[in-house]
């Protein structure tokens, strides 16, 4: 079967952060970080080889950095 079908269609979850501007020269560098936590299981009940139904609880996690020059005009 197609693997995409053992995934449910949404999920709801929380983000937290943060980031941090320096001045440097002509410029601003700027550091970012990210942390999402999935609140709800994400993959569909599957069925065991003794045909009972399991459910995993599997949750999206994720971690985003960010580095950024802007420049002032």
């Amino acid at each position: 079967g197609d693997s995409d079908s053992n995934f449910k269609s949404s999920d709801f979850g929380v983000a937290f952060g943060g980031g941090l501007g320096l001045k440097l020269g002509g410029g601003m560098l700027s550091f970012d970080a990210r942390y999402t936590l999935g609140l709800s299981t994400i993959m569909k009940p599957q069925t065991d080889n003794n045909g009972d139904e399991v459910e995993m609880d599997i949750k999206n996690r994720s971690l985003a950095l960010t580095l950024g020059f802007s420049f002032f005009l």
